[in-house]
This record gives C-alpha cells, sequence and structure tokens, in this order.
C-alpha cells in the first residue's frame, strides 16, 4: 500500500510546503512498492475522477476534498502533482517532480534507536551515512 498527501495550499504565494506539516493525505494505493510510478496516473482524473480508479481507496475525509460546486453533495479534489509525496510500505518518502519521483527520506532515521526492532529500511551499514 501506498499513501498519497498533497500538498496544503500549493497556489499560495509563500511558495513551499514542508513535510508533513501542511500536507493533507488524501488516498491508498494498492500497490507494491516496485511500482510506484503507477501511483501519478492512477491519482489524475484522465477519464474521470481519479478516486473511481480501481486500486485507489480515497480519503474523503481529508481537507484537500471539497464539494463540487456544480454538482451539491459531490467531493472532488485536484490531481496529484509536482510537489506532492507518496509515503512507500517500507517507509520511504517520494516527490513528484517534473519527470518521475525523488527520493526524499529513505525510511531510516538519522540516529537508530538502541532498539533494533524499531528500525525501519536497510540498517546493514547503520544509520545514515554508513556510520556504524
Amino acid at each position: 500500500m501506498i499513501e498519497v498527501f498533497h500538498k496544503d495550499g500549493r497556489f499560495k504565494a509563500d511558495g513551499g510546503a514542508s513535510w508533513p506539516e501542511k500536507f493533507d493525505k488524501v488516498a491508498t494505493v494498492d500497490l507494491p512498492d516496485e511500482s510506484y510510478a503507477d501511483v501519478f496516473r492512477l491519482t489524475n482524473s484522465i477519464e474521470g475522477g481519479w478516486w473511481d480508479n480501481a486500486g485507489v481507496t480515497a480519503h474523503f475525509d481529508s481537507p484537500a476534498f471539497f464539494e463540487v460546486e456544480e454538482h451539491p453533495g459531490v467531493k472532488g479534489t485536484r490531481s496529484t502533482s509536482v510537489g506532492d509525496i507518496i509515503v512507500l510500505s517500507d517507509g520511504r518518502v517520494m516527490e513528484c517532480a517534473s519527470f518521475g519521483w525523488d527520493l526524499i527520506d529513505d525510511g531510516v532515521p538519522d540516529v537508530l534507536p538502541d532498539d533494533p526492532d524499531l528500525w525501519r529500511g536497510d540498517t546493514t551499514n547503520g544509520p545514515k551515512g554508513g556510520a556504524k
């Protein structure tokens, strides 16, 4: 399962949004991590609302969804765009780029907890940077 987060207020004059405080979870996509590139297509409205795509669970309670003025009682939101975030099941965090996805967090904490059972991701080289 891959979680999808849209930037809050992406068109505001203040520019960027900080992860994760300024993002809203809009969907969960039923895909294995290695298929993360398909999230963009599945969360874009191409032939209809992306929330109707197979394998996509929309989080209609998210603040990113709003009532569509022309269709009372119907909620919608924008498509996934540059700057939005996905979180893979292994903890990696990726940002939608102009072309593809950029890894912004490998899911391994900067400082590993003392208890190895709490570690996530590849810890064979210790904390980030390879220090032991």
